[in-house]
């Protein structure tokens, strides 16, 4: 395991991803970080460079962070089709 796996109590490193648990409201913690990382960033570079451009900078962050934190395999689709394939295999 590696110390990132150790650290947050995820299985082995072989080629699993990690997982990290949050509840409700740390994720909307998460969710107002990201909103204001991404208008403080927006709000620096609209007023350094003078182009509202940089205001993307806030869904930027949001699904930066979405990509980092979310786990797909937790969804419960995804849990029944190895069980699914499985069964194939065995037939």
């Amino acid at each position: 395991m590696t110390a990132m796996h150790e650290a947050t109590g995820t299985g082995s490193a072989r080629g699993k991803a990690s997982r990290v648990d949050l509840t409700r409201g740390k994720r909307a913690a998460l969710l107002i970080a990201c909103t204001a990382l991404g208008s403080a960033i927006g709000w620096l570079g609209a007023r350094i460079g003078g182009n509202d451009v940089w205001y993307l900078a806030i869904p930027a962050c949001i699904a930066f962070v979405w990509l980092v934190i979310a786990d797909p395999s937790q969804c419960s689709r995804c849990e029944e089709r190895p069980e699914e394939e499985r069964e194939k295999q065995a037939r």
